[in-house]
């Protein structure tokens, strides 16, 4: 079900080589997808806020230089209603009272062996994949064909079409980097999934709204956040797609900043 998730992670260090080879080692667990990098309080909060893709969770040195130190942001961020769990890597023990109050998921201390980050970047694989199923409201989509019988969260699928080729009762599930057949007509998913952000193009095609990273209405493409790009023929239903699309990051927007 969640197995396969990828969890999205910006990660915030004030040296540069640290940051780096921190951000190399967390997307060598297979796990984990860096999707932003921060050198200060104030670059963190820029990319936490303008990254078109969902951030899962945040990796935070406590000393970011002059300014804001990592439990000042993180607090910051909180209180404009970006709830993120968070790591806090720092070379000091802070008190069991400001960690506990800033709601950290885990603290690191420097210097720490691979095995200890290795646990706490599994604390929050495992935190994230509780907090997805909790949010697709515990509802999993199934899948059958002649080789399984399976369910996976909503989250997971980019688009759902028909099979080009010649069994055209068959639907494909587009999900990370895979295709899975399925021969639930596309209209039963149509019906489950409308609620939670899905959008109909037409009788042969249902995207995801939450995945999408833009929409080109010139060049007639969807381009997801795994960078994969689908072609779509109808350019007025693409131009309802983006209405709804923009809806969809306003109430993001509202939801954080409020």
């Amino acid at each position: 079900m969640y197995n396969n998730l990828v969890v999205n992670i910006v990660v915030c260090e004030d040296d540069k080589l640290q940051l780096e080879l921190l951000a190399e080692f967390m997307e060598d667990t297979g796990f984990i997808k860096v999707v932003g990098l921060a050198s200060s309080a104030e670059e963190l909060y820029h990319v936490v806020t303008q990254l078109d893709q969902e951030v899962h969770g945040l990796v935070i040195d406590l000393h970011l230089g002059p300014g804001k130190d990592g439990l000042d942001i993180y607090s910051k961020l909180k209180d404009k209603g970006i709830q993120l769990p968070a790591i806090l890597v720092t070379g000091n023990n802070p008190s069991a009272d400001e960690t506990y109050n800033a709601g950290l998921l885990d603290v690191i201390i420097k210097p720490y062996p691979i095995e200890r980050l290795m646990r706490g970047l599994t604390k929050m694989y495992q935190h994230v994949k509780f907090q997805q199923f909790t949010k697709d409201g515990g509802k999993l989509v199934p899948i059958n064909n002649k080789d399984m019988l399976m369910n996976i969260p909503p989250s997971h699928i980019l688009y759902i079409d028909t099979d080009p080729g010649r069994n055209s009762k068959l639907n494909q599930l587009h999900v990370d980097h895979d295709i899975i057949t399925t021969n639930i007509p596309l209209k039963r998913y149509e019906e489950y999934l409308l609620a939670d952000d899905f959008f109909t193009i037409n009788r042969a095609l249902l995207v995801n709204i939450r995945r999408i990273k833009q929409i080109n209405i010139e060049e007639k493409v969807i381009v997801f956040d795994t960078t994969e790009i689908l072609h779509v023929i109808d350019e007025e239903r693409l131009y309802d797609l983006q209405i709804e699309f923009r809806q969809y990051k306003l109430r993001r927007t509202e939801r954080h900043f409020w």
